[in-house]
């Protein structure tokens, strides 16, 4: 019988929600660099992270601050990051963060799963909001379809079971 060794990182906020999310973002990074080293070294084969893990849980805030804490997908500084970590540990990361599209103005939760040899697999996201000059009037809550962009399911695979628990497409999560 196949083993598959998975692990889960999940901790605090370690840096005030004062600070800016670039300053919150990067104490979370080196926060999490030695416990993803440390899965690497054990052998883990599947690495998840809470959700949204590089900032605290603000998408029911409506500070606009928290916009600027959107990265790209594939080409932003946490997923190149992971990447570099999944290459080098040959392990599948599930990496939650919140992620802007420029194009369409939607902002997702989104989890890229990259694969042990560093590329995107997919990406299961769940649209929060558009952005609009009054952060109330947010359509979270309304359907949202990304027009352009490509749907990169990776179906029947236990990577996607993993990228299911970070973000529950039962709360309108999708492949995309």
């Amino acid at each position: 019988m196949t083993k598959l060794r998975g692990g889960l990182i999940q901790m605090g906020l370690k840096a005030s929600t004062d600070k800016d999310p670039e300053t919150i973002r990067k104490a979370m990074i080196e926060a999490h660099i030695p416990l993803i080293e440390e899965a690497g070294e054990k052998g883990v084969q599947v690495l998840c992270f809470q959700e949204v893990f590089t900032q605290p849980y603000f998408c029911p805030s409506q500070d606009t601050k928290w916009y600027d804490a959107a990265e790209a997908i594939p080409d932003g500084p946490t997923t190149k990051l992971m990447q570099d970590y999944a290459k080098k540990y040959e392990m599948v990361i599930v990496v939650p963060i919140y992620e802007a599209d420029e194009v369409t103005g939607v902002y997702y939760n989104t989890a890229a799963v990259i694969d042990a040899t560093a590329p995107i697999l997919g990406n299961i996201a769940r649209p929060i909001s558009r952005r609009f000059p009054v952060f109330g009037k947010n359509s979270s809550s309304s359907p949202v379809h990304p027009i352009g962009r490509s749907l990169k399911p990776v179906i029947a695979s236990w990577a996607f079971i993993f990228a299911m628990i970070a973000i529950s497409p039962k709360a309108g999560g999708r492949w995309r």
